[in-house]
């Protein structure tokens, strides 16, 4: 099955930017910097987009997790403060983080419902929306 090794990336990479690092880290973990794990995804703008939007997710506790977990049982389940950062990244940022490697199309749409109804009573995050599906 083609999506296990991608979630594998994927949480790699989470696990990688969520951990916490060290005053002085030793050389060896300079290849754990997001611009070195990056050289194996597709060409383009997305990169760059990633590495300025991925920050507002990490550095709520538990929400990169969640949101692998989300994607992997297809099962959206995470903390409103999660969503709150989900909301916060804009319309760029989300397309950028959740439209691209590992997660597919149907994901996007999947977590602004959920988040659309934690915010149901206030804040709404129609401000988030998915590209169209090709």
């Amino acid at each position: 099955m083609m999506t296990s090794p991608l979630i594998f990336t994927f949480l790699f990479f989470v696990s990688a930017t969520t951990s916490p690092s060290p005053a002085s880290p030793p050389a060896s973990l300079a290849m754990l910097e997001p611009t070195k794990l990056f050289h194996f995804t597709p060409p383009g703008n997305i990169v760059p987009k990633i590495e300025k939007c991925w920050p507002s997710i990490v550095k709520v506790e538990g929400c990169a997790a969640d949101l692998l977990l989300s994607f992997a049982n297809f099962h959206v389940n995470v903390t409103s403060d999660c969503c709150d950062a989900v909301v916060s990244i804009g319309d760029e940022c989300f397309v950028a983080v959740f439209t691209n490697f590992p997660f597919n199309p149907l994901f996007p749409p999947l977590l602004k419902a959920f988040c659309n109804a934690i915010f149901a009573g206030g804040r709404n995050c129609s401000k988030i929306s998915p590209p169209p599906v090709a």
